[in-house]
């Protein structure tokens, strides 16, 4: 990639919304560019709905068989099983197959922080610390997405393990999961499975 480079689009954020504007660009033919500081595929793939829906599955399957008659578990939730499969769920947080699909567009992908630095300019800090500049021909996306906070006021005391940008992601990340897996296997009392019951 070369400084000052030019593209019809420039998105910044290659989550839901950033990938869908680029694969939308890049199939009606003008030339894309997009730039994500974190994982490709945005937080919903690696820290929100993927991850908790390949924990609550096999739980929500345990507490089904538990109410069928004639029907029963042949043994506890194997916790450390359960995580292992969300990890394989979200690819190990790796976005490499992500990246491929830009690429495959075609869509030049960026890894780096973006910012606007002027009209149709976007500024590129990439992670050894080197700038890029890109400029649009035509538009400049933004699609970030958010950063949650937890509100620092006394009044406001507990509530979510996030009271810094990224503090969501290591709360759900995988190692942070890892030290509590033998928790997780004794929240069982008694023979049914690990999750409440419907009614």
């Amino acid at each position: 990639m070369h400084e000052n480079e030019v593209f019809d689009v420039v998105v910044v954020g290659a989550g839901p919304v950033g990938m869908t504007v680029a694969e939308r660009v890049a199939r009606a033919g003008p030339t894309v560019a997009v730039v994500e500081e974190r994982l490709v595929g945005g937080e919903c793939n690696y820290y929100g709905c993927v991850p908790s829906k390949a924990m609550l599955w096999p739980m929500e399957i345990a507490a089904d068989v538990s109410r069928m008659p004639g029907l029963e578990l042949g043994g506890p939730i194997d916790a450390a099983a359960v995580l292992d499969r969300r990890e394989e769920f979200v690819s190990h947080f790796d976005d490499s197959d992500y990246v491929s699909g830009l690429n495959d567009l075609p869509a030049t992908f960026v890894r780096g922080r973006g910012r606007l630095s002027g009209p149709s300019q976007v500024a590129v800090r990439t992670p050894d610390g080197g700038t890029l500049s890109l400029r649009a021909g035509e538009a400049v996306v933004l699609a970030t997405g958010s950063t949650p906070r937890h509100p620092r006021h006394p009044r406001v005391a507990g509530g979510a393990p996030v009271d810094e940008p990224g503090g969501h992601q290591r709360a759900a990340g995988a190692r942070a999961a890892r030290g509590h897996r033998r928790r997780a296997g004794r929240l069982r009392d008694g023979p049914g499975p690990a999750c409440p019951r419907r009614s």
